[in-house]
């Protein structure tokens, strides 16, 4: 849910919804995006995968406890409410127009 809520984000906010998996370090589900083009642009940062297709997380894992937002530090928590709100409000401004 997150990776597609990052995914459907306007394109200027460029967030890298990319880079989030599964704790198996699976990809997004294909029918939320595109596997492809996830893989490559996470293969672009230097990530490698296994031969299963997931992410090497012994490598690659992130530690979600705080997310560097250019100057500011912020909870992994007040990240994803903030996603989930400007998507929602995204889909209410669409629902009006």
């Amino acid at each position: 849910m997150v990776g597609w809520a990052m995914h459907s984000a306007p394109v200027e906010l460029d967030l890298p919804w990319h880079q989030v998996v599964n704790k198996v370090g699976s990809m997004c589900p294909a029918v939320l995006c595109h596997q492809e083009e996830q893989r490559k642009l996470l293969e672009s940062e230097g990530v490698t995968f296994k031969a299963d297709g997931c992410i090497d997380l012994k490598k690659h894992l992130w530690d979600p406890k705080v997310v560097d937002i250019g100057d500011y530090k912020l909870s992994w928590r007040t990240v994803f409410l903030s996603l989930i709100m400007l998507v929602f409000y995204r889909h209410l401004l669409l629902k009006l127009r």
